[in-house]
């Protein structure tokens, strides 16, 4: 399977967005990649090293889990390097690269 194909596995894998508030507290919002936009250059390789380089010069359309608002919207563009899977992303993110 190539980059571009690897990349468009995320759509649907959890993650979340941490954050911290003017008051010191951190935060935590979970959500689903809901699209994912490459970079202009998808590079050759295929290996680990390569694709999380490609999933930092992406960027995520995602949507925050129900009841979650972050500046009265359920969804956000996140940029590749904000991109924090949760466990069973991980997981997900573990099976594409073997795949």
């Amino acid at each position: 399977m190539d980059n571009l194909t690897h990349l468009h596995t995320l759509k649907g894998v959890r993650g979340q967005l941490t954050r911290i508030d003017r008051d010191g507290q951190s935060w935590e919002a979970p959500y689903t990649i809901e699209k994912v936009m490459p970079p202009d250059h998808i590079p050759e390789g295929n290996d680990p090293r390569t694709f999380n380089a490609l999933i930092s010069a992406s960027s995520f359309l995602v949507r925050f889990d129900e009841g979650i608002l972050i500046e009265d919207s359920n969804t956000r563009l996140l940029s590749g390097s904000e991109i924090v899977f949760s466990p069973k992303g991980e997981r997900a993110l573990a099976a594409v690269l073997s795949s």
